[in-house]
């Protein structure tokens, strides 16, 4: 995730059950109710912050995918048109959802996928 700028869908048999978004693991210390951007900010630039934050992730590396992930994950079907991907993207706030065929994961798209394909059409 931290290479790559995606989610990680959480799986059963088959099905998804959870996504683990970007920002799900940072301590609720640095992101609750907290954009991305200060949450960083002020992981640089004050003490008491970067300190609680190494200490939260720490706890944070011994909990378990359950712990952090978004369920019930909103996810979308295969056949859909992009512009029906981008209003679900856009009306859950989600840069990614999971992509299912019959129920199963089939993939992952992004905001980054929909905007590349649409850049590459004449």
């Amino acid at each position: 995730m931290v290479n790559g700028g995606k989610g990680c869908v959480v799986v059963d048999q088959g099905r998804p059950v959870g996504i683990v978004l970007e920002w799900d693991p940072l301590p609720l210390a640095v992101a609750e109710a907290t954009p991305p951007a200060v949450a960083l900010r002020k992981l640089l630039h004050d003490e008491a912050h970067t300190l609680a934050f190494v200490s939260e992730m720490r706890k944070a590396s011994a909990s378990l995918v359950g712990d952090v992930m978004e369920s019930p994950v909103q996810s979308v079907e295969a056949g859909m048109t992009l512009v029906d991907v981008a209003a679900v993207l856009e009306i859950f706030g989600y840069g990614q959802v999971p992509v299912i065929r019959d129920g199963l994961l089939v993939g992952l798209i992004t905001c980054r996928d929909i905007v590349r394909e649409l850049a590459e059409k004449p």
